[in-house]
């Protein structure tokens, strides 16, 4: 996950990326392909979800989690009624 790659902004844990390396590697020398899915659920840990680092994600809808409502109910609302 990408939370679990840049635990700092702009810092790279390169070691956790190692290990995904060597997995994939070994699964391909075992014959067994392996596709790298770098998706989120529910976007962060700010709402419940995880994925993109807090820090972006403080960015992107404030501190306060509830400032995330102002964007996904007006898309998700329509659909529920």
């Amino acid at each position: 996950m990408w939370e679990a790659v840049e635990r700092e902004q702009g810092v790279y844990d390169e070691d956790y990326l190692n290990k995904v390396e060597t997995l994939i590697n070994r699964l391909g020398d075992a014959g067994i392909y392996t596709l790298v899915d770098a998706h989120q659920d529910v976007f962060s840990r700010q709402i419940c979800g995880e994925g993109v680092p807090t820090f972006y994600a403080e960015h992107a809808i404030g501190r306060d989690p509830v400032c995330f409502n102002k964007w996904i109910d007006p898309v998700v609302s329509p659909m529920l009624a």
